[in-house]
């Protein structure tokens, strides 16, 4: 059996994708996977227990039948830190992962392990990325977020991190416009510092997407109408601060988008309701007149109310793209088609002694 541990050099690099693209693909030559992520460090509480959606929306993808409980089996929280050490005796953190992976590996011929943002977050319980992967004699498979041209520094150092256990990176969301150099000159300076790229992927609006159920939760907003539309993927954002007779153009220049704007600008919000709007953010806590209320619920756009003013609510939203969950089929199914185009699954197989 092989052990593939996902990991990154940050948060929000794709980890999750790619568990699920790398696993639906395995899956389809074949193999029976498994999947874990041994911490979690964004999980929820219901009830009693400790959940995580990205876990559960793997599992969902990947057709498992583990419980949540082994795929995700310690939640790294700051109450956990806390007790760990004030009683670092109290609970055998390795031992629960150790049977969990058990569990989940029975019968499988590879196993996928997703890995946390920061290599060593879990070190207080002796579960860093590198000691997890020395635990379970794991390969790894490393996603880089391309941010900048210092991203490539990171991957450069990627193989005195991990040694020989890195199998090799992928490069993920660099923009079209530094494409041909990531991929003809900086692809090349990597693999002569023995870090294998499998794939260059560009970067994608949609993956970079927000729900209007994210954007409510985030905000702590109020939606006013058609809260059953709130599964609509946000795109781009739109500030609605100008002249009403230059509105509808201006809005119509993007499309998928959430318009942020004073809840006073009835006429701004009308114009942005004959585009193609995901959702009208209010700001100042005021709420639409009648006749904006009704016109969204005719065309079926959510309409939330926020507190803050509109530069705050601005900055706010921006600082959410781009650091946004998978969790939608859509999202994920792009995903695993740009794998599929770009992805040299070749040489990866043969790299890890698999047969195609």
């Amino acid at each position: 059996m092989i052990t593939i541990y996902i990991a990154s050099t940050e948060g929000f690099a794709g980890k999750t994708a790619l568990s699920i693209g790398l696993g639906k693909h395995l899956q389809r030559d074949g193999y029976a996977i498994g999947y874990m992520k041994p911490l979690t460090t964004r999980a929820q509480q219901s009830g009693a227990q400790a959940v995580t959606q990205d876990a559960e929306f793997v599992r969902q993808e990947l057709e498992l039948t583990e419980m949540v409980e082994d795929i995700a089996p310690i939640a790294l929280t700051s109450k956990l830190i806390e007790n760990e050490i004030r009683d670092p005796q109290a609970t055998d953190y390795r031992a629960r992962l150790v049977a969990a992976y058990q569990r989940v590996s029975e019968d499988r011929d590879i196993v996928i392990l997703e890995g946390v943002g920061r290599p060593l977050e879990g070190s207080l319980l002796d579960l860093s990325s590198p000691q997890v992967i020395e635990l379970f004699d794991a390969r790894v498979l490393v996603t880089v977020r391309y941010a900048d041209n210092l991203s490539l520094d990171l991957a450069a150092g990627l193989r005195t991190i991990y040694g020989d256990r890195l199998v090799g990176i992928l490069l993920n969301a660099v923009p079209r416009t530094r494409m041909r150099f990531v991929q003809q000159v900086a692809r090349s300076v990597l693999e002569g510092k023995n870090v294998p790229v499998f794939a260059v992927l560009p970067e994608e609006r949609l993956l970079s997407s927000i729900s209007v159920e994210e954007l409510v939760a985030q905000m702590e907003g109020e939606v006013l109408c058609c809260p059953d539309l709130t599964d609509g993927l946000i795109e781009y954002l739109m500030v609605g601060a100008m002249t009403a007779g230059s509105a509808l153009t201006y809005f119509r220049r993007r499309p998928n988008k959430a318009v942020i704007t004073g809840g006073d600008r009835h006429d701004l919000q009308l114009a942005a309701l004959e585009t193609s709007t995901r959702c009208l953010i209010l700001t100042g806590n005021q709420h639409p007149s009648t006749v904006v209320l009704n016109r969204a619920r005719k065309v079926g756009v959510p309409i939330v109310v926020v507190e803050p003013d509109t530069l705050t609510t601005v900055r706010t939203v921006e600082q959410i793209f781009g650091r946004t969950f998978l969790r939608q089929a859509r999202k994920s199914a792009h995903f695993v088609n740009i794998l599929e185009e770009r992805f040299d699954f070749e040489r990866f197989y043969d790299i890890l002694g698999l047969e195609t």
